[in-house]
């Protein structure tokens, strides 16, 4: 044992040498780039295995009663002598040591590789080898050796996949923790040509809609092993994309309750990447696949939809939802006083622009005194979709709000600033299409601001205190991290300056807080509230407007509004203190600072 823990530490040694060798190098053009050499720097300081880390695992390891044993199927056909030493040493530096590795060999396999195979499996029980039948393919290959699998989870190894030395580790805790797991998936990074680990992702808790763009999940999950063996493995015909249909049939019997994430990068891919950080091996062909994959699982669940190419974000899918052919009906509410100029342009790109059938539009008039404002009202009056409501009580944002949707007749019910315009013709098809969707709660809109900067991504919890809107300021054109700015997933909140939500839903939570929220954050408490209903809230990047923010009712900038905000931020923290913490829709490795997606210094902890 004392030869095993001097080769780990002689090995550790090599390895922060090297990493503070690759910071100092300045030749190279990716090491110009601030996030690479700051990741760098992150990973010297807050994931580095030292002695103290390795001290502490293995005595936890000593300590725990539950050991839950691991399959490692290798998710590689006739694989060389060089690779198979690689990973047989690879996984015996794994400090975790309850594991099994499974490797698939062809009959027509080099004599060699055998030979080799039957020394392992002499020197190390946990190693053993599954013969192959002839002429089978890479699917049925990972079902076969599937069969012989005997741990309580399996992990799929591919050939450029690496484990982190303490990877099963964190694996067997969480597995420990949550008996009822069926699925635990990690953030993972890359190791490029120049043996650099770059690009990390740093993902969310598990998110459905995020899911259907890509594989969020990565290709080194643990899957609960009577599961994996229950829906029959790997499926035939999608071997470019094996991993992401596996998640997608796996979730298809789950509660996404038994999904866990693990926010630390616990294994690394070796594959050139191109600027976005994506594989350059994800082509068109995989792609296809994955695109069938997902519409294979939208079709298997009885959901009226389908997957195409993402516009913005390469490799990536878009789902649009079906309508049913009468569309639910819509009411548009939306607060003003005075400004005829904001309201009007904001209801005339509604009424040009909106190719929905099906909607109304509410304005409740708070206040206002100007002429130009009651001639406006005149002329809104008399379209036949528009109805003006006076309300000349004290201003309160939730209650004014509250009342109007009470009054609504619609299904769905949208609260709209006046100071909002409308881009995309379908924003409303959009957005319904997710309202419609099981245990969906608000869906939000992208917004830009008139010089065509973000400024809602998205509502992140915690940002600054409070929360932040993902990617603000970030212009058009760019895809955010890991293309977030630009694909339909969850959020914890998304803003009520464009928020649609069924009336039922809106009722049953109690709509906004008018005592403590009655201007700011009663939005992100509304979609908590729904939250905690088991809803999802969703942001879809299809439904654009511009939003010339706060152009009606001004800044906090008085004695009185900066007093107003301070106790609605207090209530807040106090309401929905471990909420904000610790966001399922963020990362803990990522900052509260900013709404940039950049690392945290240091990284929060999780209990």
């Amino acid at each position: 044992m004392s030869k095993l823990i001097s080769k780990f530490y002689k090995s550790l040694n090599k390895r922060i040498i090297f990493l503070k060798k690759v910071i100092n190098i300045n030749s190279q053009g990716i090491d110009n780039n601030l996030y690479f050499r700051n990741y760098y720097q992150w990973i010297l300081k807050y994931d580095t295995l030292t002695k103290r880390k390795y001290d502490t695992i293995n005595k936890e390891i000593n300590q725990i009663g539950t050991r839950p044993l691991i399959s490692i199927i290798l998710n590689v056909r006739n694989p060389t002598i060089i690779f198979i030493n690689k990973t047989v040493n690879y996984l015996k530096s794994q400090l975790y040591p309850y594991w099994e590795l499974c490797i698939p060999i062809d009959h027509s396999t080099d004599i060699q590789i055998h030979h080799l195979l039957e020394m392992n499996v002499m020197a190390d029980s946990r190693i053993k080898y599954s013969l192959l039948p002839k002429h089978i393919n890479s699917s049925t290959t990972l079902n076969f050796t599937l069969d012989s699998a005997s741990g309580d989870y399996t992990v799929l190894l591919g050939k450029d996949d690496l484990l982190t030395p303490d990877a099963l580790y964190w694996i067997a805790l969480e597995i420990i923790k949550h008996p009822d797991s069926a699925l635990i998936y990690s953030d993972e990074d890359i190791v490029n040509e120049n043996n650099q680990r770059c690009n990390p992702y740093f993902k969310c808790d598990f998110n459905y809609s995020l899911f259907l763009t890509h594989n969020m999940i990565g290709n080194c999950a643990a899957y609960k092993t009577n599961i994996l063996k229950e829906i029959g493995g790997l499926l035939v015909g999608l071997e470019q994309e094996q991993n992401y249909d596996l998640g997608l049939r796996i979730t298809e019997q789950l509660d996404y309750s038994r999904i866990y994430h693990i926010p630390k990068v616990l294994y690394h891919r070796r594959n050139r990447v191109d600027n976005s950080g994506l594989a350059e091996d994800e082509n068109s062909i995989n792609h296809m696949s994955a695109l069938k994959a997902v519409n294979e699982h939208l079709l298997r669940i009885n959901i009226s939809a389908y997957a195409e190419p993402a516009p913005e974000a390469s490799g990536m899918n878009r789902i649009r939802y079906r309508l049913p052919s009468q569309p639910p009906s819509v009411d548009i509410i939306i607060l003003t006083r005075d400004k005829p100029a904001l309201l009007h342009n904001c209801i005339q790109s509604i009424l040009d622009k909106t190719t929905y059938p099906c909607y109304s539009i509410t304005i409740i008039d708070n206040g206002s005194i100007e002429k130009e404002t009651f001639d406006l009202f005149t002329l809104l009056n008399n379209q036949p979709r528009i109805s003006v409501i006076r309300d000349d009580s004290e201003f309160n944002y939730s209650k004014l709000n509250n009342q109007a949707v009470i009054r609504s007749g619609a299904e769905f019910v949208c609260l709209m600033n006046n100071d909002i315009e409308i881009i995309t013709g379908d924003w409303l098809e959009e957005m319904v299409g997710h309202g419609l969707q099981k245990n969906v709660g608000a869906v939000g809109a992208r917004l830009w601001y008139p010089n065509k900067t973000l400024q809602h991504g998205g509502i992140i919890l915690g940002i600054k205190g409070v929360a932040g809107h993902a990617f603000k300021n970030i212009e058009q054109g760019q895809s955010g991290y890991y293309h977030r700015a630009c694909l339909q997933q969850e959020f914890s909140a998304v803003t009520a300056a464009c928020m649609l939500v069924h009336k039922h839903h809106y009722i049953n939570v109690g709509g906004l807080d008018e005592i403590n929220l009655t201007i700011a954050f009663n939005d992100v408490d509304f979609c908590l509230k729904l939250r905690e209903k088991g809803l999802r809230n969703l942001w879809t990047p299809y439904a654009e407007m511009y939003h010339h923010e706060s152009a009606s009712r001004g800044s906090e900038n008085t004695k009185e509004k900066k007093s107003r905000i301070k106790k609605e931020i207090m209530f807040m923290k106090q309401k929905w203190a471990k909420e904000l913490e610790l966001d399922p829709a963020y990362n803990p490795n990522l900052t509260f600072e900013s709404e940039d997606f950049s690392l945290s210094w240091p990284p929060r902890e999780v209990n």
